[in-house]
């Protein structure tokens, strides 16, 4: 059976991450930033053979996965709602505030922890896993690897693979914290086998980011602080 690696990324910088506005499924742009850290990624991905991408249907989401894809013509991107970013209710557009966090808990408007965990696990289910099926015929092995890309959000991705190790569908590689993903981050999940969960072997990396000379990488990301993976309290 073919072997899925999946390159998730947090797309690249909004005016909205670096003024600390809370986003959630507001559709807002890159800025010159978020474009100039999507083009890094771009490079940092370029010999990775890409045979098919997705991405959040958010422009920020699909600008990014774009701009990686651009220089891997045999791609295919696909965009789904299910990558998108918790809903922030009543908050998206707000400042962020402590007081405005503390009554996240309280707002019946804001998408729950778990309906993002289900439509995370939903699309790993629906999308991802039947890439792992073997597509050859009887009698033949293929051990091809099925390079993807994928592209959403902070709370998003965090939600995704907190959901997927507690459920037993992912496992570490080595055991390690998970920590917030900064604009562009790469974590990587590699699918074996039908039987065996899929492994992390990479979380939150920003080592593209750090060889460049770029502008200091917004180190908050106001929508996953109910999450648990925002420095911010």
């Amino acid at each position: 059976m073919p072997r899925v690696r999946v390159h998730l990324a947090r797309h690249g910088e909004t005016a909205e991450n670096r003024l600390r506005i809370f986003q959630g499924q507001l559709d807002t742009q890159l800025n010159e930033e978020g474009l100039t850290q999507a083009r890094i990624l771009a490079e940092a991905l370029k010999d990775v053979p890409f045979s098919l991408g997705f991405a959040s249907d958010l422009s920020r989401a699909k600008k990014t996965a774009s701009e990686v894809l651009r220089i891997h013509p045999n791609s295919v991107l696909t965009t789904d709602s299910r990558l998108r970013e918790r809903f922030m209710g009543n908050l998206q557009g707000l400042e962020f505030t402590k007081e405005r966090v503390r009554s996240i808990a309280k707002d019946d408007t804001i998408e729950s922890k778990e309906e993002l965990s289900k439509r995370g696990i939903d699309w790993w289910k629906s999308t991802i896993i039947p890439l792992a099926i073997p597509q050859t015929r009887s009698g033949e092995n293929s051990i091809e690897t099925v390079e993807v890309l994928a592209v959403s959000h902070g709370a998003f991705i965090l939600t995704l693979l907190n959901s997927m190790l507690q459920e037993g569908l992912a496992t570490y590689a080595y055991q390690l914290p998970l920590a917030q993903c900064l604009n562009t981050s790469i974590s990587i999940l590699e699918l074996e086998s039908l039987e065996a969960p899929a492994v992390l072997v990479k979380h939150a990396d920003i080592g593209h980011l750090l060889k460049p000379r770029v502008q200091e990488v917004v180190q908050d990301n106001v929508d996953d602080v109910a999450i648990g993976g925002s420095k911010s309290e």
